[in-house]
């Protein structure tokens, strides 16, 4: 099995197939995202996730997941998720402001 051929690069996802640590809460702008890192039980691969609902709207949860080097998670904080997985190669993306279904993108996010 290569790392592309594992669970966590194929939606849907579950958090079943991650341990979890809560990274924080991102306050920038007033929008109190939470920010996580989860680790892949079955090949490793760290993400990062950030996850933004506006209260009081519907369909604006927004989502997003990218993968990041153990080595640099020391440097992660929520302040800095977004510019962290707009640096990635690429990441997933969804939620419900998206119609919920998954998608993969690259650069600039939108989280406001």
């Amino acid at each position: 099995m290569t790392l592309s051929d594992c669970i966590c690069h194929m939606p849907p996802f579950s958090y079943l197939n991650y341990e979890t640590i809560e990274f924080g809460i991102d306050e920038t702008n007033g929008r109190f995202a939470e920010v996580s890192i989860q680790t892949c039980k079955h090949c490793g691969t760290k993400w990062l996730n950030y996850f933004v609902e506006i209260e009081g709207f519907s369909s604006s949860i927004k989502w997003f997941k990218a993968k990041v080097e153990a080595s640099f998670l020391d440097e992660i904080t929520p302040e800095n998720a977004v510019a962290n997985i707009e640096k990635a190669d690429w990441h997933f993306y969804g939620g419900s402001y998206y119609g919920t279904e998954v998608s993969i993108g690259r650069g600039k996010i939108h989280v406001d």
